[in-house]
């Protein structure tokens, strides 16, 4: 037992000033797991659909995709934003416009970028890139570290004399 300091009364007092600062750190702990998680999300889609945010081809300017957390009480939940589930999932081949069956429905028609306006035309589909699956693995690994950095930060505090 040499070279061991005598903890002393104050381990009591240190034990609860402990529990304060774990407690009081809870909800910017979340935060900071759920902001770690959604960087590598959005990360990831980003590189996915070509370096940008927004996915060309879709709407008139490219519609913006991305992640985003909410916290309510003591849990945070990461979802996806905009048309992600058009590279997370396949498309099937199809016609573009839809022509409706109705025989009030009004003659649509495509416009096509580089050859004009057309009655419609025929899609091949997309593969499936599983954007958010892939990425999900490891948000959950960045949001671990994050969590367990933080507060191995206020247990330090927690511990100082």
């Amino acid at each position: 037992m040499a070279g061991l300091k005598p903890i002393g009364v104050a381990l009591p007092q240190r034990m609860q000033k402990l529990a304060r600062a774990v407690e009081s750190a809870q909800p910017r702990v979340l935060k900071d797991g759920a902001f770690a998680a959604t960087k590598i999300h959005r990360k990831i889609i980003k590189d996915d659909v070509g370096g940008e945010s927004r996915m060309s081809g879709v709407g008139k300017r490219g519609q913006k995709v991305g992640a985003r957390f909410d916290i309510s009480g003591d849990k945070a939940a990461i979802s996806a934003t905009g048309p992600l589930h058009l590279i997370e999932r396949r498309t099937k081949p199809h016609r573009i416009p839809r022509q409706r069956k109705t025989s009030r429905a009004k003659k649509r028609y495509a416009v096509i970028p580089g050859v004009g306006v057309r009655a419609y035309a025929k899609h091949p589909g997309t593969r499936a890139q599983h954007t958010w699956t892939r990425a999900a693995p490891k948000a959950q690994k960045a949001a671990t570290d994050a969590i367990r950095e933080e507060y191995w930060r206020w247990i330090k505090e927690g511990f100082k004399a």
